[in-house]
């Protein structure tokens, strides 16, 4: 009986945890999404590429304000459903993103979009420590938040051809709504 509730308690943190995972490569790839579209931006809201890069400005400012503010705000909140409610509110954004008519509502969208990033990333980070390790074992903290993190640095590599491109195959409005 010990055994198969603690077998069945790795199998749901291994599930948590490639859910955890899959959910920072999507937040890490939308976050990256406007730095493979700015060509094809300038060039159906007739901007400079300059002026189309307020969308990464805008997103960097929004998580590096937005995250410990928000970090704090929600610190009493249950993590499982920020978690889950943020990369909600991520999807929306990036859907009503792609149907932006304009430049301008491109850019209160995208703010309003990587808000999910901003409470998302330090949830996770928080949720995968205390998942592996608990609140007291610091070092195994750690290794569990390098866990996590993998996605992140693999976004620029599988993530690229959902944001990079011609325009030939996919218009931008397409890629950000694969996203």
């Amino acid at each position: 009986s010990h055994t198969a509730d603690a077998s069945t308690a790795t199998a749901s943190t291994q599930r948590a945890l490639w859910t955890m995972m899959f959910g920072n490569f999507l937040i890490g790839t939308g976050v990256l999404l406007p730095a493979g579209l700015l060509n094809d931006m300038s060039q159906d809201f007739a901007i400079t590429p300059a002026r189309a890069g307020l969308l990464s400005f805008v997103g960097g400012l929004v998580v590096g304000v937005g995250a410990p503010l928000l970090a704090t705000l929600t610190s009493r909140l249950d993590r499982r459903l920020l978690l889950t409610l943020s990369l909600l509110l991520y999807c929306i954004g990036h859907l009503a993103s792609a149907l932006a008519p304009s430049f301008e509502l491109q850019l209160w969208i995208r703010a309003f979009t990587i808000i999910g990033a901003a409470v998302f990333t330090p949830q996770l980070h928080d949720r995968l420590g205390r998942l592996h390790a608990g609140d007291d074992d610091r070092e195994q903290r750690g290794r569990a938040v390098h866990t996590g993190d993998r996605p992140a640095e693999r976004d620029p590599v599988l993530g690229r051809d959902l944001t990079v491109g011609d325009g030939e195959a996919m218009a931008f409005d397409q890629r950000i709504q694969a996203v």
